[in-house]
């Protein structure tokens, strides 16, 4: 497997792992419609965390780019869009109006081997797609990543976070944590949304960085709640 450790796999790519059921190898999330509008707000977060996006004045703004970038069609999208938009627009546009982050997450983890694809026959012409995990324990290594951030008394480090208040929004956490556990770490969620990140070495770790893991947390709930196209 080319990718075969936990550095190299994205905040979104380590989300859809989540949301992947080992046994039926169905998608899911709590609400089950919340996963494309987190996968397309990890993707920003990603891009942000390299630098090949930019906050200006509450839009969203694109670097010099790369074609090396996981996630070059998202740059190039944005660069060339002539209207300049914020980060809810950005999760409408790429999470629930095409869908597209969730694509290029599934492409990514298909194409490093990760997972496997499989097309099954359902009431056609719409096939039913499942996904098997080829590496069980990149799924598992997400998990304790989130639990170790979720239970420890410092502060975990920016991608760390990200990862972790994405999975909440999708209820990924109250599946990997027993159920007395669950009012507590719902506090630490909270803590970690307002808290910097502690690595100095990090592209989330200043000021505006905190801001934008709030506000990419805040456009993901109300996209999953409203459904409709942010500024």
């Amino acid at each position: 497997m080319a990718q075969s450790t936990q550095e190299a796999l994205t905040t979104a790519e380590e989300l859809l792992l989540l949301a992947i059921d080992p046994k039926s190898g169905a998608l899911h999330s709590h609400p089950t419609f919340r996963l494309p509008a987190a996968l397309a707000g990890a993707v920003l977060l990603d891009l942000f965390a390299d630098g090949s996006l930019t906050l200006v004045d509450d839009t969203v703004q694109a670097g010099a780019g790369s074609d090396n970038l996981p996630y070059a069609a998202a740059v190039e999208r944005i660069r060339n869009l002539p209207a300049s938009h914020g980060v809810p627009w950005w999760v409408d546009a790429f999470g629930y109006a095409g869908k597209e982050a969730k694509g290029w997450t599934i492409a990514r983890l298909a194409e490093t081997g990760v997972i496997a694809v499989d097309k099954r026959p359902w009431l056609p012409p719409f096939p039913r797609m499942r996904y098997r995990l080829t590496e069980p324990t990149a799924r598992s290594a997400v998990a304790s990543k989130i639990l170790a951030a979720l239970r420890a008394d410092t502060q975990p480090n920016a991608q760390s976070t990200a990862i972790t208040v994405m999975a909440a929004e999708c209820g990924f956490v109250k599946n990997l944590a027993p159920r007395s556990e669950w009012h507590a770490l719902s506090k630490r969620i909270g803590a970690l949304l307002q808290s910097p990140a502690s690595s100095a070495g990090d592209g989330l770790t200043n000021e505006p960085r905190l801001t934008l893991i709030a506000q990419v947390y805040e456009a993901v709930y109300k996209q999953g709640v409203l459904g409709g196209a942010g500024n």
